[in-house]
């Protein structure tokens, strides 16, 4: 089976002008697995300077430097499946075969989730986001614009794509919302963990004090200040005991400051690889995710597969992976988050347990295999079925 994935340019990753996120890497287990089975997998990106360059272009520039593929139609052509991502806005009906969108995100869901009047507790937003000021962070930007133009092109890969992946089931319910998606079209894959992350870990909970650490991506922008929850994240700060370990990925360096100048207790770390990140899970012990929006929640996934017990707010696949109070919490409010930190401080052999049983809800529904064999299936069904169906 020959497979045409559209992607960004590695360039983009390397320069730092985009930031190899969740979805990212997730492509990337996938792709790997799908050659070890035989599978050839051809990538097609943007290759001249000019077209590249025009992801510095506010909601534009990503579907116009994907125009450029149009030049590689035949090549296109000749796979016998073709994925992108929704994000892309590579609208080519030239490409005659099959394809499949895999949905990491739903930019019309996102835009609704920032409105203030979504916010469970504006007076605290408003304190923290005038602090934010003071560094340069939580200004206005294009992104609302971006997320507009996004979102005609993930209405136009609903309606177009032979089968769409949605990377969770509460995303896959907001493109039913949102883009009146039909619903047989639509199958839920998770994403997948290398199995590098599946070792079983021993980790020591008797210990003086549990520690807590939040794994994170905090765009210096307002919009992404209220998506990734930086407000519910810095009151938390200031009133949970013990130190936090912060972890910050595609970022705004001046988070630095705010975090140095205001929490003593918090060590900043940014832009860590997989393998450091990984790490201090596995020193961890309780990992916090506060994001408002989360398509997915690589975070929860990765603490999980770590023995680190979950507190997540209810997003992404929270819902589908944590049972409250069996191998993670969900929580509404802060005063939740400060009162489950404070349970398993108190009762670290309740800790332990849950931990073990985060990793077993991991290991059942993530594996590379799992999830490798779910594609697999899914390009055969795709590949024998829709023939009759191709783009026209």
């Amino acid at each position: 089976m020959k497979i045409g994935w559209i992607r960004y340019p590695k360039i983009l990753y390397s320069s730092g002008k985009v930031a190899k996120g969740g979805s990212e890497i997730a492509n990337q287990n996938i792709i790997d697995y799908l050659r070890e089975q035989g599978c050839e997998v051809v990538e097609f990106s943007p290759v001249s300077k000019e077209r590249i360059d025009l992801i510095d272009l506010p909601a534009l520039g990503t579907p116009l430097m994907f125009q450029e593929l149009i030049e590689k139609k035949e090549e296109l052509n000749q796979c016998d499946l073709i994925l992108t991502t929704n994000w892309f806005g590579a609208i080519l009906p030239e490409i005659k075969k099959p394809l499949i969108t895999i949905f990491h995100h739903n930019a019309a869901w996102l835009m609704d989730t920032i409105a203030e009047s979504k916010i469970e507790n504006l007076q605290n937003f408003n304190k923290w986001l005038a602090i934010a000021k003071k560094y340069s962070i939580g200004g206005k930007s294009f992104q609302q614009e971006h997320e507009k133009v996004i979102s005609l092109g993930e209405q136009y890969f609903v309606m177009r794509s032979n089968r769409i992946i949605s990377v969770s089931g509460l995303l896959k319910q907001t493109l039913l919302k949102y883009y009146n998606a039909e619903s047989q079209k639509i199958s839920v894959i998770y994403n997948a963990l290398p199995e590098s992350w599946f070792k079983n870990p021993k980790k020591e909970f008797k210990t003086n004090q549990l520690k807590v650490i939040s794994v994170t991506r905090l765009p210096s922008d307002r919009n992404g200040f209220i998506v990734k929850g930086a407000d519910r994240l810095f009151e938390i700060f200031s009133k949970s005991p013990g130190k936090i370990l912060l972890i910050i990925s595609g970022t705004s360096k001046k988070y630095r400051d705010l975090v140095k100048d205001n929490f003593k207790d918090v060590q900043f770390h940014q832009n860590l690889d997989q393998q450091k990140i990984q790490k201090a899970y596995l020193d961890s012990h309780i990992a916090l995710m506060v994001a408002r929006c989360e398509s997915f929640g690589l975070a929860i996934i990765e603490a999980m597969a770590t023995k680190t017990v979950p507190i997540v707010f209810p997003t992404g696949v929270a819902r589908e992976f944590i049972k409250d109070g069996a191998n993670g919490f969900i929580v509404n409010n802060i005063e939740e988050v400060l009162d489950r930190i404070n349970y398993l401080q108190g009762n670290p052999e309740i800790a332990e347990k849950m931990a073990d049983k985060a990793y077993r809800t991991v290991l059942e529904k993530v594996s590379i295999e799992m999830i490798g064999k779910a594609y697999l299936k899914l390009f055969n069904e795709v590949a024998k079925g829709d023939k009759g169906k191709l783009l026209k």
